[in-house]
């Protein structure tokens, strides 16, 4: 089934669960009204996150990318990656389950790793078949079937690879462990967390488990933690007209106002609108 709609939410965890349904695939156009960054996040799924106007920043791993229009970012599962998108971006956006990719993974397969594909996809005269194939299955295929799916699947991927360089990549174990990180950190933020107390749980140095997080993430943990807080003292305000800004800062972890409104400014580009 395809589903249209929009993926990202600021209320959601970093795994995005939509993105993993068995046989599935997703399509939508996204169009930003302001400057919005999202949270890291992963998912089984592969990605293609197509620029069709303004530009997009993508952090992959830690490292982080630009793409202008015409280009595409690739994500392969299990990529942790977030999004820089400025107002007046618009993107076509695309996810497989990797059920799909059978075909592409048999085909390139490798000793040297699982077959994948470079972050930037920089040819704009190269993507226009790609973006093509995939603005024609959005407008023209509502509900479809696995087959169907498989079989759009296989042109995207065939396309790609006939002209970029499929690359190969082994488990990073330190991709693993930050995913550990993640989930700690999302049943834990409105505790007092401190940097010691996470690596003592984890049993690493401070300074080595620092280090991990910020290069697979590319954000540090303090201000990772600021941002689920943020968004669930946003989500405690849309959700409840008489809880004023204060209680929700409270009961979302933040112990001062001063780090709490640095952390929603950051996040949202904007001070909540009510006290």
């Amino acid at each position: 089934m395809v589903i249209k709609g929009n993926v990202m939410s600021r209320d959601k965890g970093f795994y995005e669960i939509v993105a993993d349904e068995k046989d599935r695939i997703y399509v939508n156009i996204n169009y930003e009204t302001e400057d919005v960054i999202s949270r890291p996040h992963y998912h089984n799924a592969v990605e293609l996150n197509i620029v069709l106007k303004g530009e997009l920043g993508c952090w992959v791993d830690g490292k982080k990318y630009w793409a202008k229009p015409g280009q595409m970012f690739y994500c392969n599962s299990m990529n942790v990656h977030f999004f820089d998108i400025k107002k007046g971006t618009e993107t076509l956006y695309f996810t497989a389950d990797t059920s799909l990719l059978k075909d592409f993974q048999n085909l390139y397969a490798s000793e040297a790793g699982k077959p994948t594909f470079p972050v930037l996809l920089d040819s704009v005269e190269k993507n226009k078949e790609i973006i093509e194939l995939i603005r024609d299955w959005y407008g023209n295929y509502h509900t479809n079937n696995t087959l169907q799916n498989r079989g759009i699947t296989n042109l995207v991927f065939g396309t790609i690879a006939a002209n970029y360089e499929v690359l190969h990549a082994k488990e990073n174990k330190n991709k693993l462990f930050a995913l550990d990180i993640l989930r700690y950190l999302e049943e834990h933020f409105k505790e007092r967390l401190s940097l010691e107390r996470i690596a003592k749980h984890f049993g690493y140095s401070q300074t080595s488990i620092s280090r991990i997080f910020h290069s697979v993430i590319g954000q540090d943990m303090r201000s990772y933690i600021n941002m689920l807080r943020a968004e669930h003292v946003h989500a405690l305000l849309e959700q409840n007209s008489r809880i004023t800004v204060l209680e929700a800062v409270y009961a979302s972890g933040f112990e001062n106002s001063s780090s709490f409104y640095r952390a929603y400014s950051a996040r949202f580009h904007e001070l909540p609108k009510r006290k």
